[in-house]
Formats: structure tokens, C-alpha cells, sequence
């Protein structure tokens, strides 16, 4: 369950993302998504009550291993470019596609968590608002021009460079110094780039996702583009959709639960000695009056329909 502060989030001025995100969970169903049981609140607090996964995040999996087999590399990008595909398919651009947000389950499958900063757009519109984190921001995302639905693919680009290299391709300790990076140089990488192991092809697919233009970038044209690069030919694409393919990752129970984390407090000093204020001015707003879900409700309201129309 997770449990989010109504002051808080007011002060950091996510409302309207969290709504979204509510709305999002009930709307999209998809395997590789995290699925939402309940959403409720009281006065202080939102609740979302989601589908469990036991392996920890992809952010844990990589602080704890040098290196990567590209088995396995392939594996954790499959999954994030069919999850990537749903929601452009409906129409949804993520916009914050990172290892943090990807959660192993107890087979080994990557799961999508949540959909924060995403945003519904048609397939010829633009976005123009912050969002995303530096490290994996598209060009134009990060000096906030219009984007569209490539930049999950610029994205995607970011962690496959980092799972084959170690490292994300432009660092720096802020915003600034990770954007000044971007833009004196792009990512060109050959075969001396890539571990000696490995198919060269995967050099040549980093090299589109992180096409600076986006108009040259994998993926501006759509899923296809990235699925049928040379390097996924022995992709079972439709069994990893379908969690039907053995995943090359073995998850020990227990073993990705940070006690120390879990042990922390609430900072109240955001709040200024206002919470209450804070929470007193979101409820009054009636924002999250429709926050409520049920998905045992939303069951039988298919069902119902599905039998209406047979009728």
C-alpha cells in the first residue's frame, strides 16, 4: 500500500500529477504494468493499494552488479520497450522512464510502478511542461521544448547504454551540468565501445535511441522501428509480452527490503508548521473527490457490458 501525504504534495505542487496517475492505473490493464486493487483517502492521507512485487527495483539490480550479460541486457529492454509500446498505444507518454520506476516480480519480469508525470496526447500533439529526471530527460525535454512519445525512447536509450557500459552517457551533479554535457556532444559509439562478447548491432541501436534531433531518433516512427533492429532477431517478443518466456533472472526472497528506509520519518519541517493548512486547503478543493477505486466494481462493470452487448 502506499501511503501519500495530501500536505506534502500540495507544497510540491504534484496534485494534479497524482490524480493523473490514478486515473491512468484504473484505465490501463497490462502485464508488465503494475496493477491497481484500490485507490481511497481519509483527511490526511491518499492510499493506493497495488499489485505486490518482491524483487526490488532495476536501480537496486544495477547498484549491486558490475556488469551485465547481454542476455540479460536484452531481456530487461524488451520489457521496457513493450511497456513503453502500451502506453503509447493509448496514447500516454511516460515521460519518467528510468530504473527506479521498473520492479522485478518473483519470475523475474519487469514491472512498470506508476505513471506520476505521465500525460495523455495524440500521436500529433506536443508536450510542453517539466518532467522527467535529467540523467534519461530527451534534448528537448530538458531545455523545455515541445515533446512527444520518443522521448520514452530516448529513455530506453539511457539504460541500455548504462547496462552495457556501466555508467549513464552524460553526467553531472545537476540539471545544468548534465544538459551542457548533452549538448557538446552525441553518443556515437563503435565496436571498441561495446563489450567484446557482445552483438555489435546493440552500438548501433544505442546510437539512434540517443539521436539529439528527435526527428532522427529510434522510434519517432514508432514501435516498429525499435523492434525490428537487428539486435532483438532472436526476440520472442510476443512471450515476454505475454510473461510466457523464461527470464534470465533468478529472484531470491528477502533479499531487496531496505530496513533502514522503511524506518524513516516524515520530514514536518516542508510544512512550516502548516500541515494541517495544507491538507484543510485540498480537501476544500474537492481535486480528489473522484480519487475512489474499487477493481472488484470495475470488473463487474465490464462484465456487465460485455453481457449487454452479447444481448
Amino acid at each position: 500500500m502506499k501511503i501519500i501525504n495530501k500536505a506534502k504534495i500540495f507544497i510540491k505542487k504534484v496534485v494534479n500529477e497524482i490524480e493523473t496517475n490514478r486515473k491512468l492505473m484504473e484505465k490501463l490493464n497490462h502485464k508488465l504494468l503494475c496493477k491497481m486493487y484500490y485507490a481511497f483517502q481519509d483527511t490526511e492521507n491518499l492510499y493506493f493499494v497495488v499489485e505486490y512485487f518482491s524483487g526490488g527495483d532495476l536501480r537496486y539490480l544495477i547498484s549491486r552488479r558490475n556488469n551485465f550479460e547481454e542476455k540479460e541486457t536484452k531481456f530487461i529492454i524488451s520489457c521496457i520497450a513493450l511497456i513503453i509500446n502500451y502506453l503509447h498505444e493509448n496514447n500516454v507518454i511516460h515521460r519518467d522512464i528510468k530504473p527506479e520506476k521498473f520492479i522485478f516480480g518473483k519470475d523475474g519480469y519487469l514491472h512498470l510502478t506508476d505513471l506520476i508525470l505521465a500525460k495523455e496526447c495524440k500521436k500529433e500533439e506536443t508536450v510542453i511542461s517539466p518532467s522527467g529526471t535529467p540523467g534519461y530527460m530527451a534534448p528537448e525535454a530538458i531545455i523545455n521544448q515541445p515533446h512527444n512519445f520518443c522521448v520514452d525512447y530516448f529513455a530506453l536509450g539511457i539504460i541500455l547504454y548504462e547496462l552495457s557500459k556501466g555508467e549513464r552517457p552524460y553526467q553531472g551533479n545537476n540539471r545544468k551540468e548534465i544538459k551542457d554535457n548533452m549538448f557538446k556532444f552525441e553518443i556515437n559509439l563503435n565496436k571498441d565501445d561495446i563489450p567484446s562478447d557482445w552483438d555489435i548491432n546493440v552500438a548501433d541501436l544505442i546510437n539512434g535511441l540517443l539521436k539529439r534531433k528527435k526527428k532522427y531518433r529510434l522510434g519517432t516512427k514508432g514501435f516498429d522501428e525499435v523492434k525490428n533492429h537487428p539486435w532483438f532477431n532472436d526476440i520472442q517478443w510476443e512471450k515476454i509480452e505475454n510473461c510466457e518466456f523464461i527470464s534470465p533472472f533468478k529472484i531470491e526472497e528477502g533479499d531487496h527490503f531496505d530496513k533502514e528506509y522503511a524506518k524513516k520519518q516524515d520530514d514536518d519541517s516542508i510544512y512550516e508548521g502548516n500541515k494541517q493548512l495544507y491538507i484543510d486547503k485540498i480537501n476544500e478543493s474537492l481535486v480528489y473527490k473522484n480519487f475512489y477505486f474499487n477493481y472488484e466494481d470495475k470488473n463487474k462493470n465490464n462484465e456487465n457490458k460485455n453481457n449487454e452487448n452479447e444481448k
